[in-house]
């Protein structure tokens, strides 16, 4: 496990618990020293550590911007070869390609994951296990069979479904759910202007700009292209619902909603 912060933290304590030998490292000493203490581990791992466990999965948690990283390209250069490594990046941009390509290189087996899991907060100490209950994996469709085949192990291991999806649809689709649904709830709170008193929907609605800014500053940036044409279908739509609103046309007003609220009730349908 590379990275020991909120996602790989939380990995970590469901695996170890269902028997896995976990070895862990993350470049923040005091949260190796965290998971240690916790039991998350079985093994510390450092940059120059020769590891011949067989069958081995590496797991890298860490963000995006840590790829290139020499301490993480160390990492990489110790592992066995064939050894399967994937990546928790909440894009597929241009650091899951560059990944992709240093593995083959050091003739390591390649396929990325995205856990739609987590939850607000960061770090190691916000670690939560139960995070995977029902979760579903986004798994690399292009990967090699026999890739696919142990990333859903690992992953149906903690109590995940997987679904397996090509690089681009996930792009478009993190695009118009996840990555929009985060640059929104930012923006709202500065239209807001940080009210001193809010309602529960207000709440609700912006409850992801809890998130590390740090972090989704690299995630929108890796995914602009796919974000900024969902950014530009929402501003259409908010033009659409403020002419009506100026125009004081509650007939075509009510039909706008009622076609939003058909929409979300559809959501419903499909759990």
């Amino acid at each position: 496990m590379l990275g020991l912060g909120h996602i790989g933290a939380s990995l970590a304590s469901a695996l170890s618990t269902r028997g896995w030998k976990v070895w862990g490292w993350d470049r923040d000493a005091a949260s190796v020293r965290y998971a240690r203490k916790e039991g998350w581990l079985y093994h510390v791992a450092r940059p120059d550590m020769e590891i011949d466990t067989h069958n081995l999965i590496c797991v890298i948690a860490l963000p995006e911007s840590a790829v290139g990283d020499p301490k993480l390209s160390k990492m990489l250069s110790h592992l066995p070869s064939g050894t399967i490594v994937t990546e928790v990046f909440s894009s597929k941009g241009k650091g899951t390609v560059v990944l992709e390509r240093e593995c083959a290189a050091l003739g390591l087996r390649f396929g990325w994951s995205h856990p739609l899991a987590g939850r607000e907060g960061n770090g190691v100490a916000s670690a939560d296990p139960g995070i995977f209950a029902g979760a579903t994996v986004l798994v690399d469709a292009l990967a090699p069979a026999a890739v696919r085949a142990d990333l859903a192990r690992l992953w149906k291991g903690i109590g995940c479904s997987v679904e397996l999806m090509s690089t681009e649809h996930h792009q478009r689709h993190m695009a118009a759910g996840s990555h929009l649904m985060h640059a929104l709830a930012y923006s709202l709170m500065h239209a807001l202007g940080g009210p001193k008193s809010a309602s529960p929907s207000v709440l609700s609605t912006t409850r992801v700009a809890k998130s590390s800014p740090e972090a989704w500053a690299v995630i929108l940036a890796s995914n602009s292209e796919e974000v900024t044409a969902s950014i530009e279908r929402l501003r259409k739509e908010l033009g659409k619902v403020s002419r009506l609103v100026h125009k004081g046309d509650g007939r075509s007003l009510f039909k706008y909603l009622a076609e939003g609220q058909r929409l979300r009730l559809k959501l419903e349908e499909k759990k």
